[in-house]
């Protein structure tokens, strides 16, 4: 296992003129990505360009039943990509509905030999700390895609809190 480190496609687009993104012909420099060094894109759709360019390709998938895991995966891996971010569920399952999920995606991951990670996300499964600390817990084996920023502002967390005097 090593880390790739992937742009989100997402990322490249709708930017203000003034803004570094390479282009060429008015279209995103996939090569000048790669040189730049990343290895790969996140895409939701197979992109010729982004291949061309010789970066690898990982997509996302929005789960809303387990059974869904599998048929997501076969197809992004028929596709070439070689992983895929799962944002999973809504944030109002019980713990028996997340195993549920996370049943779904190790047995996925291990039956396809791909790799999936559960992304932390608001209104999913993961959207709080406590909530995805427990399903680790009960999954060492599952990979996360860690987008704290949800945790962050949907969690009102602060770096730093001031205790008043009274209540040390």
């Amino acid at each position: 296992m090593r880390l790739e480190i992937h742009i989100n496609a997402g990322n490249l687009l709708a930017l203000p003129k003034w803004s570094a993104v390479p282009q060429a012909c008015g279209r995103i420099d996939f090569a000048a990505i790669s040189e730049a060094g990343f290895a790969g894109v996140q895409v939701l759709e197979f992109d010729q360009a982004v291949a061309d360019a010789g970066l690898r390709m990982s997509s996302m998938a929005r789960i809303l039943d387990p059974l869904d895991v599998g048929k997501v995966t076969r197809r992004h891996q028929d596709l070439g990509f070689v992983a895929t971010t799962l944002h999973l569920g809504t944030g109002f399952e019980t713990d028996s509905e997340m195993d549920a999920y996370a049943d779904a995606v190790v047995a996925a991951s291990e039956r396809f030999g791909y790799s999936l990670l559960v992304e932390t996300h608001r209104a999913t499964l993961t959207q709080d700390p406590a909530r995805t600390l427990g399903l680790v817990l009960r999954y060492p084996e599952l990979k996360f895609n860690a987008d704290l920023s949800h945790w962050y502002t949907g969690q009102e967390m602060r770096l730093a809190v001031s205790i008043p005097s009274s209540m040390h």
